[in-house]
């Protein structure tokens, strides 16, 4: 299956002898993946953020889409101050024909004042909770999100996370560019650094193998073949969520083993 959305040796700057922004960026996001994107201030995310949603072209390479609608959270934004957040994202709704009612998200996040609240009235955080809730309950793939945690208290941080993994597990792809780890169990991280991508440093620490009947249907971590299934390698901090939602998709899981660091061998089951 392609991905759906593709970034092949992308370069951009912005003026014609200016300095590259992104410098040879390849990348792919499949369906039911999530790749976090790190990096400081200046290191290029949100104007790879741009490119993958076709707000801006690229210098040199290509961008490739395989998607009907692809749903983007900016992050900031200006929206009319005057409107009442329920018809916001009632208009917004009726753009992408969606068939999920606001309130259950609303409440989940701890929307404050409420839906009826005017735009112009909400606090920083509960505007940030407006714009993903617009993206959130619209069927669009894949989802793109700019610093979706900025603002957040730690409760709605915790419930959009949970949302989104719920949403991993439903099919749905995300590229979304953050400053710290929010993610990191749900999928692969890349960090961008002086417009190029590389690998975070592997973290040392201990490890269970997982061994399921089938592929996890919501993971960046890799999967190696077994007679029964497919192994994965899980840092410990991971587990909870690796099993539920791979529970949560009717995967079976067949054993667990923590790994021995030093000889590279599980114990016994």
């Amino acid at each position: 299956m392609s991905p759906l959305l593709e970034f092949d040796a992308v370069s951009k700057r912005y003026r014609r002898r200016g300095a590259l922004v992104l410098d040879g960026v390849s990348l792919q996001l499949e369906a039911g993946s999530l790749i976090q994107l790190r990096g400081g201030n200046g290191s290029g995310k949100s104007t790879l953020l741009r490119l993958a949603c076709g707000f801006s072209p690229p210098s040199a390479g290509a961008v490739h889409r395989q998607c009907r609608a692809l749903g983007f959270v900016p992050d900031r934004v200006t929206p009319p101050a005057r409107m009442a957040a329920r018809s916001y994202l009632a208009h917004q709704g009726r753009l992408a024909h969606s068939l999920i009612r606001p309130d259950e998200l609303a409440d989940r996040l701890g929307l404050q004042p409420g839906l009826d609240a005017p735009l112009g009235e909400l606090s920083r955080g509960n505007l940030r909770k407006v714009m993903l809730l617009q993206c959130l309950l619209r069927q669009v793939e894949p989802v793109v999100m700019d610093e979706p945690f900025a603002a957040l208290d730690t409760a709605a941080a915790t419930e959009l996370a949970a949302l989104i993994g719920e949403r991993l597990v439903e099919g749905t792809a995300f590229l979304i560019a953050t400053h710290g780890g929010e993610l990191a169990e749900l999928g692969r991280t890349v960090v961008l650094e002086a417009g190029r991508l590389t690998e975070p440093p592997a973290e040392a620490g201990p490890v269970v193998a997982i061994d399921l009947d089938c592929a996890h249907p919501a993971t960046g971590l890799a999967a190696v073949s077994t007679a029964d299934g497919h192994r994965y390698l899980v840092p410990a901090a991971q587990v909870e969520h690796f099993l539920r939602t791979a529970l949560a998709a009717h995967v079976r899981v067949i054993r667990l083993n923590p790994v021995d660091p030093q000889a590279g061998e599980t114990d016994g089951s």
